[in-house]
């Protein structure tokens, strides 16, 4: 079974849970709705799909990206001085890898701006 095969039967089997408590708690309450359903949502146990939420989905898209870009400068720059220059494709492939490559090293810590350092030793007025 591929992973796209277990991610759709998982949401599948995510939404089919939520459907049959919202029912069994229509059914105890003898027809009436009741906010026992949302209660029942918020007590229960995080659905298989709970950990996709964990991933930091921006910072991989823009990684996917950049690498893409950066693979297409290699055969762009050199391309620059044949006979059909791409200029405007590569200046926005280095203008994204250079958004990229700020962004993962703000990631990991370098180059981060301290906005709170100059606040440090202020005097308070409350």
């Amino acid at each position: 079974m591929t992973d796209s095969m277990r991610l759709l039967l998982a949401s599948v089997a995510s939404a089919a849970a939520f459907s049959v408590d919202l029912h069994r708690s229509v059914a105890l309450t003898g027809g009436r709705r009741t906010h026992d359903a949302s209660i029942l949502m918020a007590d229960q146990d995080k659905g298989p799909l709970a950990a996709l939420s964990a991933v930091p989905w921006n910072n991989l898209l823009t990684a996917a990206i950049t690498l893409d870009c950066a693979n297409r400068l290699t055969a762009s720059l050199p391309a620059l001085l044949g006979p059909e220059p791409n200029y405007f494709g590569t200046a926005l492939d280095m203008a994204f890898v250079g958004y990229g490559a700020t962004e993962a090293l703000k990631l990991a810590g370098i180059g981060k701006t301290d906005y709170y350092a100059e606040l440090e030793g202020a005097k308070v007025n409350s």
